[in-house]
């Protein structure tokens, strides 16, 4: 069964399995954008630009965040006594070819969580809305060069199934796009 392209047919109060998980609300958002900012800042030094790195803005996270949410996207993060401490964002996809399949938009982890679980289980988590809202796969973007992130998603049973290219701040980054069925 294709997925519905709404988002899906599960409540967007819990990510499944995870109740420790809680969705993003309204409150949440500029939060979420300066975290994933953060992230991308830590994770993509050396392999994006350092000025286009410097110069992301909370406000066009915002945007973006809040433009993949009325695609029919949800975003889930985990909060401990210093903020936020990771972040899944899962919905329809928008690689061509893969119509039927859901998309894993993002996923972070802040620096001091790394290796203790937390990024597994929001994948897992993540995977399971997939499941419930109908998807048949999930495909996901990675940079190439990106090795901790494409060792992860490969640890996780997705595959390399083509190349392509992303036009950021006047610069064309390679692209690995990766997928694997659902059960």
């Amino acid at each position: 069964m294709a997925g519905n392209r709404s988002g899906g047919g599960r409540s967007h109060d819990a990510l499944p399995g995870l109740p420790w998980v809680r969705p993003m609300g309204s409150d949440d958002v500029d939060d979420v954008a300066a975290f994933v900012n953060d992230c991308w800042r830590d994770a993509y030094a050396g392999l994006l630009d350092d000025d286009f790195l410097a110069n992301l803005t909370t406000d066009d996270r915002v945007a973006r965040i809040l433009r993949h949410e009325e695609g029919g996207a949800r975003t889930w993060l985990v909060r401990d006594h210093d903020g936020l401490a990771g972040v899944v964002m899962a919905g329809p996809s928008h690689e061509e070819f893969f119509e039927s399949d859901g998309e894993l938009t993002m996923i972070y982890v802040r620096r001091s969580w790394l290796g203790t679980g937390l990024g597994h289980e929001l994948f897992a988590g993540a995977c399971r809305w997939l499941v419930d809202a109908g998807f048949e796969g999930i495909v996901l973007e990675v940079f190439m060069g990106n090795e901790r992130a494409a060792r992860f998603y490969r640890n996780h049973g997705l595959r390399t199934v083509r190349s392509t290219g992303l036009q950021m701040g006047g610069k064309r980054y390679p692209l690995q796009i990766m997928r694997r069925p659902l059960p």
